[in-house]
């Protein structure tokens, strides 16, 4: 068993959302499902972004101490940009990536920064990411979206006691 309180994940996503959001006047917006877009089908923002959290493990072995409330978890934070340039318009749809991956760095860069998240975590670390890939939201007339994942590998204690 792996827990998550409910401050660790608000202060996450507060995280995340504020330094995406830095010195922008069109923000991104959270989305309500995390874990697919596509269930996302009344997305009512051209700009969106998401924190799943998936598996987590207990890290005393990881962390060398004797602790039974130390885990690590993996999270997923998305971002998503509706695609407003036509499918033959190459320089709109480079111009937008570039944009959304000038976006996204806001978020590594702070996390490079401040590996806590403001001390919420013990340690976050990059694992992966998706690159840029398409997503398609809404059964009549779907709206495309740029969709970039990244996975991070977070260090956290948890207090039982509580």
């Amino acid at each position: 068993m792996s827990l998550l309180s409910t401050s660790i994940i608000d202060g996450i996503i507060s995280f995340v959302e504020t330094n995406i959001n830095s010195g922008l006047s069109d923000t991104y917006v959270e989305l309500p499902d995390p874990y697919a877009v596509e269930a996302n089908p009344e997305i009512m923002t051209n700009k969106g972004f998401s924190v799943a959290f998936f598996e987590g493990n207990n890290a005393s072995d990881v962390l060398g101490v004797s602790c039974k409330h130390a885990y690590q978890r993996e999270i997923n934070v998305a971002i998503y940009q509706q695609i407003y340039a036509s499918d033959f318009d190459a320089d709109t749809r480079t111009s937008q990536i570039k944009t959304m991956f000038t976006d996204w760095f806001r978020v590594l860069k702070a996390i490079d920064k401040d590996g806590t998240m403001s001390s919420v975590v013990q340690n976050t670390e990059y694992l992966n990411d998706s690159g840029i890939v398409y997503a398609e939201v809404g059964d009549i007339d779907p709206r495309r979206f740029f969709v970039l994942e990244t996975s991070f590998l977070i260090t956290y204690f948890e207090d039982l006691t509580t």
